[in-house]
């Protein structure tokens, strides 16, 4: 006689501490995707500062001053690294900018408002600064 216990299969208990355990996976899982795709974010605009540094050092060189206009370094301005490889939107505003009466030059990367085409909410608020040195920080972060 086969026992009517093996044809039941798994009971409500089991599949609930199955479920609870796949959501415990994905919530670790999410966390860490979220944490590294937005360190991956603050690289790029790390990079994209350094290179448009790196364009307007060239440009000191050749005319003993700092560039105040986007139009002024590279060939068609900022470099095209500055994009998104998939949308093609930049992810960023770069800024050059005179401070303290032009003893200071500084180009600034802000995120996108809501509203603007490249917006991503994971660094809203994100400012980061990079000054005649060449030194990057992270001016504003949420």
């Amino acid at each position: 006689m086969i026992n009517s216990r093996s044809k039941r299969g798994f009971t409500l208990i089991e599949l609930m501490i199955v479920v609870v355990i796949i959501g415990l996976l994905a919530a670790i899982a999410i966390g860490r995707y979220s944490k590294a795709a937005r360190r991956s974010k603050l690289t790029e605009a790390k990079i994209v500062l350094k290179s448009i540094w790196t364009c307007c050092q060239i440009y000191y060189q050749n005319y003993g001053d700092y560039p105040l206009n986007r139009k002024d370094i590279g060939r068609d301005g900022y470099p095209e690294i500055a994009f998104d490889p998939v949308s093609g939107i930049s992810r960023f505003n770069y800024e050059l900018k005179e401070e303290k009466h032009g003893e200071d030059f500084v180009i600034k990367a802000k995120c996108k408002k809501k509203k603007e085409e490249g917006y991503d909410a994971t660094i809203e608020k994100l400012e980061m600064r990079c000054n005649k040195a060449g030194e990057i920080w992270i001016e504003k972060d949420g």
